[in-house]
């Protein structure tokens, strides 16, 4: 591409825009628009998906079969074959053998390409026997320029109407804009940098973009990774200065907490009774707590809760219980006016929908005091709701809440109060402390209630088997869940083996119409809450053998006699999902089973749910499925790409929350950059 000289990358300290890149044609720009690339910024920071390495280039002499991965070859075109589908060119690369390079449906190809000129051919070679040919098909990479001989070559995104080498000499041109700017500074201080032992910026987009050995492409990736990290780390110290470490909430008295896990009618396993003794070991310290009771689906997390909210009410406090569905929140409601009926403790439940006067009534005894258990959805973090002595909070399935909820949570509980949250997908220590903080009590529950039984696993390809299954388990007098990924069928090509809620429905109720006593009934996310509510109350009493959902049955429903879970599509969904979905069976004392519906038996989710029903193995071997692979290039964003990135780079954000907190205490973080930050990352 001909430089046009050189402008600014920035323009009165703002960043110029794609439609004022005078370097590149009006088209051009609309194409990177439509990309969503609108910045000059931007497109500089585009990250390679992938590097060829052309320092060293391959003979054809000593290739003696097929290569087992891309090669570069360095030759002249000798002349042309092409037909109505193909372009082939003749490759000497001068060591004595010929090389067929054969581009499909491109015939334009031959009209780009010269004679007798050196070009680089990167691709997978084929040794053919019969003809005794070498070949390479559709190449990966190709290109005439002299710079790319001998280097190491970035490998970006196809932009639609671009060809690759004019997108690649675009970045490049940008980033080269950036670093002659003598008002493009970096974001990042020098003696952060130098702790990170990371690049200055401006030879950061040199050694990302034009790297001339293995070391500038590790810095780069180390500097790629601060870049995400560091923002992560300063919004999670921000955060924690926030909090404070002290309460006016200290409790003394427990023996009515004692006397209330001593009166319930089955045992408390040894992990529920250690997880409790360290919740009232914190409420008795003085200190804030601040802890993350983490169990597997069915492990007995909510009598936790109950003690805890005991405990609160034996001091003379109240307690606020929040959960993210209001099928969740009516059964905890249920449980916890189950669990504490005769103590005289009041409990009560706030949720959208209520009617006027009910909800009225409910919000006066929660100002008053009168209410000392609240049980509710994100209804409890209104302004309509007063506390008069809130002291406990806790948060159940906090990752299913909207960052604003959360943060609303938080401040409408209020300073000092003691804080729990409660989650059935199991993370690490270190994950734990960085979310909430490093003081956070991070308490497993890794045993079962006595008398439950481990949920049986299979893979199963034919549908009318599992019918026939499902059938024999309803004469026993059990129910059954039908799991589908879809509401309603799609058009589109992706998902044309992909059956739904809708589909299923037709389907299973033309084969059970030969058992009339066989009642079916469905839920889905279009209907409307109360009706959603109603059958599954109905379902619940024994009114349908069959519940046929997409995942909105995937917490918060608790039916001990449904003892099939068929996940339809299973190949569809995550780890976690399809573990959580498995937890609604083998609630009871009967033998509970999942079936996992797939034509891809050989699915590594799927095998490993087979394996194990330990929610902490799913967990980690979730993790190491989901993992981000190299990072240059990876389009992840937010909070779950900080997570990845912590998990597998901790001696990074171990630095990066380090030099988080050395910049909190100094007043480099009223920076207009640092508050940026801040602000950048408030969705994390």
């Amino acid at each position: 591409m001909k430089q046009k000289g050189f402008a600014k990358a920035r323009k009165g300290g703002q960043e110029v825009h794609i439609t004022d890149f005078t370097h590149i044609p009006d088209l051009k720009r609309k194409q990177l628009l439509k990309a969503g690339i609108e910045t000059v910024e931007q497109l500089a920071s585009t990250q390679p998906k992938k590097y060829y390495d052309f320092r060293k280039i391959t003979r054809m002499s000593e290739i003696q079969g097929d290569t087992d991965g891309p090669v570069a070859i360095v030759g002249k075109i000798q002349g042309f074959r092409s037909g109505p589908k193909y372009v082939t060119a003749i490759v000497d690369d001068g060591s004595g053998t010929l090389l067929n390079v054969t581009w499909f449906h491109q015939p334009y190809i031959e009209r780009t390409l010269y004679l007798y000129v050196p070009y680089i051919f990167c691709g997978k070679i084929s040794y053919s026997p019969t003809f005794n040919n070498f070949s390479m098909a559709a190449p990966v990479f190709y290109s005439c320029h002299k710079s790319d001989f001998g280097r190491i070559i970035p490998v970006y995104r196809k932009i639609p109407g671009m060809s690759v080498e004019y997108f690649r000499d675009t970045v490049k041109l940008a980033a080269s804009m950036l670093i002659a700017d003598p008002d493009f500074e970096d974001s990042l201080d020098a003696d952060i940098r130098s702790a990170l032992e990371i690049p200055e910026i401006k030879e950061y987009f040199r050694m990302l973009h034009a790297p001339m050995s293995d070391t500038d492409l590790e810095k780069a990736t180390q500097r790629n990774i601060a870049d995400k990290l560091f923002p992560f780390a300063l919004k999670m110290a921000w955060r924690a200065k926030g909090l404070s470490d002290t309460t006016p909430y200290r409790m003394q008295s427990f023996q009515k907490t004692v006397q209330f896990m001593e009166s319930l009618p089955f045992s408390m396993t040894k992990d529920q009774r250690q997880a409790v003794e360290t919740i009232l070991a914190g409420l008795k310290s003085g200190k804030r707590l601040d802890a993350l009771v983490q169990g597997d689906v069915g492990c007995g997390k909510t009598v936790v809760a109950v003690a805890a909210c005991v405990a609160a009410a034996e001091n003379g406090y109240q307690s606020v219980i929040m959960v993210p569905t209001t099928v969740l929140a009516e059964q905890h409601y249920r449980k916890f006016s189950e669990d504490l009926q005769g103590s005289n403790i009041k409990t009560v439940y706030l949720a959208s929908g209520m009617k006027a006067a009910e909800r009225r009534n409910v919000l006066k005894q929660i100002e008053n005091g009168e209410a000392q258990v609240i049980v509710g959805t994100h209804a409890v973090i209104s302004e309509s709701v007063v506390f008069k002595n809130l002291a406990l909070a806790v948060i159940d399935e906090e990752h299913r809440f909207g960052v604003k909820q959360r943060t609303a949570f938080r401040e409408k509980t209020g300073t000092g109060v003691h804080s729990i949250s409660m989650t059935a997908t199991p993370i690490p220590r270190t994950l734990a402390n960085a979310f909430y903080g490093g003081d956070t009590k991070v308490i497993n529950i890794h045993t079962m209630p006595a008398g439950r039984k481990p949920v049986q696993t299979v893979v199963f390809g034919n549908e009318e088997k599992v019918y026939e299954a499902m059938y024999r388990q309803i004469q026993a007098g059990h129910q059954c869940y039908v799991v589908c990924p879809l509401i309603e069928d799609s058009d589109s090509d992706a998902l044309a083996e992909v059956e739904s809620a809708n589909q299923t429905a037709k389907k299973m109720k033309d084969w059970f119409a030969q058992y009339p006593e066989v009642h079916i009934a469905k839920v889905t996310g279009d209907l409307e809450k109360n009706t959603i509510q109603k059958r599954i109350e109905e379902f619940a009493a024994g009114k349908a053998q069959i519940l046929i959902s997409t995942t909105i049955v995937e917490v918060g429903v608790n039916v001990p006699n449904a003892t099939v879970m068929v996940i339809k599509n299973a190949e569809r969904f995550g780890l976690a999902q399809l573990h959580q979905l498995r937890g609604r069976v083998g609630r009871g004392d009967a033998q509970s089973f999942c079936v996992l519906l797939s034509k891809d038996r050989n699915n590594p989710r799927l095998r490993t749910m087979v394996a194990t029903n330990d929610g902490f193995e799913i967990a980690q071997e979730d993790m190491a499925l989901r993992g981000t692979g190299n990072l240059v290039g990876i389009e992840q964003h937010g909070f779950d790409q900080c997570v990845t990135l912590m998990l597998q780079h901790p001696d990074m954000y171990a630095k990066c929350v380090e030099q988080a907190k050395v910049l909190i205490g100094s007043d480099k973080i009223q920076g207009a950059t640092y508050q940026q930050m801040l602000v950048d990352s408030a969705d994390i």
